[in-house]
């Protein structure tokens, strides 16, 4: 969503929850730490391969959200 160009490692929900399992409490986490399983439209696979399952689309998604409140 904000146009970076670095690629960002993504997992499955499971893989993130067992990194999580590992953080201990009180400890500051940089937020590519934990792999986010969710991809918006327009990503581009650098690398592996990967199954998605669409949740929203059109003006119910992130982009339509925002292009609405434009």
């Amino acid at each position: 969503m904000t146009g970076e160009t670095d690629p960002i490692k993504k997992d499955t929900i499971m893989a993130a929850d067992n990194i999580r399992k590992d953080i201990e409490p009180g400890e500051t986490v940089n937020s590519h730490k934990i792999p986010s399983p969710i991809l918006l439209s327009g990503t581009k696979i650098m690398t592996g391969s990967g199954l998605m399952v669409v949740i929203c689309v059109g003006k119910y998604s992130c982009s339509g959200k925002i292009k609405a409140k434009l």
